[in-house]
């Protein structure tokens, strides 16, 4: 009766453990976006900002000339796996698509108007610290390589923009389920590139800035 009672219970506690090292995720998948930022972008050999703003919500759309145009990612994925608790390696795209025309022109000719689709790819690291059982604060950080392309109308060129780009994230996201959180944040990005107007055209070094608020969730799987 006793090896009977034992097996039970030996049976009981397999399963129990099997089914907690199911409910185990280490899996990560985030999605942020901008609230409001503060963007200055300059020469590094100038003595003043080329220009700078604040932005609500996604720069779609801008009245600045294409070389200090920010070339602004404004939505970014993020993928993780858990290598310890609360640890993730984590892989970032971030994507932007922006409006603007072409050195000075008339904004209000649609026909001096282009788009310019800007890719952010970067490795990472992320750390979420737990706060309570229904807050945690996640602190990420990643470095990578920032792309700006576009053609603009009526030219043979391709003017691109090439950088290194600097971010750091920390906020606060409310646990809804162990799967699912989400909350707004202090965001930091320094890139430094060259803005290269292609077929032989000057190339000048641009260094970009921003900071803000950004509102993040969180899928774990």
């Amino acid at each position: 009766m006793k090896h009977v009672f034992f097996i039970i219970l030996l049976s009981l506690v397999s399963a129990g453990l099997y089914a907690q090292e199911q409910q185990e995720r280490n899996g990560l998948f985030a999605l942020s976006t901008d609230l409001l930022t503060y963007r200055v972008t300059m020469d590094p050999d100038a003595d003043k900002p080329a220009c700078d703003g604040i932005q609500l919500g996604a720069n779609l759309y801008s009245s600045y000339n294409t070389l200090f145009t920010p070339f602004d990612e404004w939505l970014q994925f993020h993928l993780g796996y858990q290598v310890v608790d609360g640890f993730y390696l984590t892989g970032t795209v971030g994507f932007g698509l922006n409006s603007i025309y072409f050195y000075g022109r008339d904004p209000e000719d649609d026909n001096e108007r282009t788009n310019i689709i800007t890719l952010v790819i970067a490795p990472g690291l992320r750390y979420d610290v737990p706060i309570s059982d229904t807050l945690m604060m996640p602190l990420a950080a990643s470095v990578g390589y920032k792309g700006g392309f576009f053609s603009t109308k009526g030219r043979d060129d391709e003017p691109s923009y090439h950088a290194m780009k600097l971010s750091l994230r920390g906020g606060i996201q409310f646990l809804i389920t162990d799967q699912f959180s989400f909350g707004p944040g202090l965001l930091f990005d320094l890139e430094y590139g060259v803005y290269d107007e292609g077929q032989g055209g000057k190339e000048e070094d641009i260094l970009s800035i921003k900071t803000g608020l950004d509102l993040s969730m969180s899928v774990y799987f």
